[in-house]
């Protein structure tokens, strides 16, 4: 991996090369437990059972980190219950087309 220094590591979070690490992570386990995305010190372990829901950290950022970890948690708790119907839908609907 590439070796970042920022001066200002919060506007870090906002750019491409960051966001881009989102794209076809999960938010739900297996057992359709709300479980966020999580954004770890440095890379992701890709041969992890976790690597799923996890996203490439900000080198020196943790306190940033932590922050994106805990709001993506509390703004999706948010819209569990939206989640849990869409859910039961497709569950529904893969039923009725067996």
């Amino acid at each position: 991996g590439e070796l970042l220094v920022f001066l200002n590591n919060d506007t870090e979070v906002e750019k491409d090369w960051f966001t881009s690490n989102y794209i076809g992570k999960k938010v739900v386990d297996n057992k359709g437990r709300l479980i966020s995305i999580q954004v770890v010190k440095g890379k992701v372990d890709e041969s992890s059972s976790e690597s799923y829901h996890q996203v490439d950290g900000i080198s020196g950022a943790t306190m940033t980190s932590k922050g994106v970890n805990s709001f993506l948690k509390e703004d999706l708790s948010k819209y569990e219950p939206f989640f849990k119907r869409i859910r039961k839908k497709e569950k529904e609907s893969v039923t009725w087309q067996s």
